[in-house]
């Protein structure tokens, strides 16, 4: 096959993103990847909230990480009319976030706390209203809110109709050749990336690799290992949401959510043309093996209408499932995206956006496309592949970790009798550091300890803990 000035692994929203701004800075780019709506694909499962002070999270969420997410969502406007334009294609996009706590999970107050602070740090407006009159809401008594914040600039859009208008420009555009097939191999000639290899052996070579594949960005790069030096591993955290047939006007007027909690993202509402979003679990697998099965599963709906019918939506008890989405999002084992020029010349990242993908391809895309031009950076990086933190503190995981599956093994329905939640999850926590650590001779459970491991090894992030619980139901 021929060769072009980038070649661009990925069609999700940030994949297409990059194409679509390399190919307006004039360069011949070459988009690889099977279609948008392929199952499995976080971007058709997402359901496009632009986060961000929703996603600010208490002890997670670095001062890098929201200024990251304001500076895209600045660029959002101008980079959607220019898509529009482009596609010929209406895709609104809409504001208004209101994020309510209730009793159901303490750390929802300490979160809305932070969302305060990083509202405040970025001088966005946030405003304090009755939970008993959040528009769009009716809940169970037992699990009525008892606060709510309006943020009135943070938006949200279709994703149906966004990936829809991003296929249709990048199919389009003069200077993007679409490739409908799946990389296998990045080649590597004199120290260089200079193309890739589709797994029907075509091969396509580029002056540029970038790799936005999402969760297979990890197979494509294992192998080129000596020349990337050390990079955080690209997981696959599983999400799931589902479409209630709900008429427009009985939807919310905007999106309801609370915050993000135990190991997932905050269970949120969003107005949709083509059904009332419900979203969405989250549990980090391994797409190439069968632990865990591919598709919604009974327990991510149960979940799911559970919390709707008991935290949001008493009403929709009688309201048609349309239909479930799932995904897999890429997150990394640091906790952050991995954006930009790798240690092997021609090769560049722009996946582990978990979350925030959507929200950030119009800035990932402005900083690819500075990279490939040799043009200073537009706005500063806070994610290049390169000089990574180290190995998190294992120890301070799990003790986060266990608190938080405690909360998990008690919802529904909250608390433990006289709170002993809090003497269990301090009690778990210390176990699952003391597994970790301990070395002996006692080999009464050293399969065990090489299972905690094994876990934590794969995903030595906080959600990857919750993982660990799999440890002892296998056992039991």
């Amino acid at each position: 096959m021929g060769s072009v000035d980038v070649v661009v692994v990925g069609t999700g929203v940030v994949g297409m993103a990059i194409a679509l701004s390399a190919a307006d800075a004039g360069l011949k780019v070459g988009l690889v990847g099977p279609g948008y709506a392929v199952p499995g694909a976080a971007s058709q499962a997402a359901g496009a909230m632009l986060g961000v002070l929703g996603e600010h999270t208490a002890g997670q969420s670095s001062t890098a990480d929201l200024w990251f997410r304001h500076q895209s969502a600045l660029r959002w406007p101008g980079w959607l009319g220019t898509l529009i334009e482009r596609a010929g294609m209406r895709v609104a996009l809409r504001q208004g976030t209101v994020v309510i706590a209730n009793l159901d999970y303490p750390a929802d107050h300490e979160n809305l706390d932070a969302i305060r602070a990083a509202a405040a740090n970025l001088d966005q407006p946030v405003e304090e209203l009755d939970p008993r009159q959040v528009m769009g809401l009716r809940p169970a008594a037992r699990h009525a809110p008892v606060a709510a914040l309006l943020c009135p600039q943070e938006g949200w859009v279709d994703t149906t109709a966004l990936l829809s208008a991003m296929n249709t420009a990048t199919q389009t555009h003069p200077r993007i050749e679409r490739l409908d097939g799946t990389a296998a191999q990045v080649l590597v000639t004199n120290g260089r990336a200079v193309g890739i290899t589709l797994e029907d052996g075509t091969q396509l070579h580029a002056g540029a690799v970038i790799l936005a594949a999402d969760t297979a960005t990890d197979g494509l790069l294992a192998p080129l290992a000596a020349h990337t030096g050390p990079l955080p591993k690209v997981l696959a955290a599983k999400g799931v949401s589902l479409l209630l047939d709900v008429p427009e006007p009985a939807q919310p007027p905007m999106v309801v959510r609370t915050p993000n909690r135990d190991f997932a993202c905050g269970l949120h509402l969003v107005p949709n043309s083509g059904g009332l979003y419900l979203g969405a679990t989250n549990r980090f697998t391994d797409p190439t093996t069968t632990d865990m099965p591919t598709g919604a599963t009974a327990g991510e709906h149960h979940h799911l209408l559970h919390a709707l019918l008991h935290q949001f939506r008493t009403d929709l008890r009688t309201a048609p499932l349309i239909g479930a989405r799932w995904g897999y999002r890429p997150a990394t084992s640091d906790g952050a995206p991995l954006i930009g020029a790798t240690a092997l010349p021609g090769l560049h990242l722009a996946t582990g956006t978990y979350r925030n993908g959507i929200l950030m391809a119009p800035a990932i895309a402005t900083l690819i496309t500075a990279e490939l031009l040799g043009q200073p950076a537009p706005l500063p990086n806070p994610y290049p592949p390169t000089q990574r933190p180290n190995r998190p503190d294992i120890p301070s995981l799990l003790a986060t970790g266990g608190a938080q599956m405690i909360s998990v093994l008690t919802d529904p329905h909250g608390n433990m009798p006289y709170d002993r939640d809090h003497q269990l999850a301090n009690t778990l926590s210390s176990l699952l550091i003391l597994a970790i650590s301990s070395h002996t001779d006692n080999n009464d459970h050293h399969d065990l300890r090489e299972r905690l491991h094994a876990i934590i090894d794969q995903h030595p992030t906080l959600e990857g803990v919750c993982r660990i619980f799999d440890t002892w139901e296998t056992r039991t």
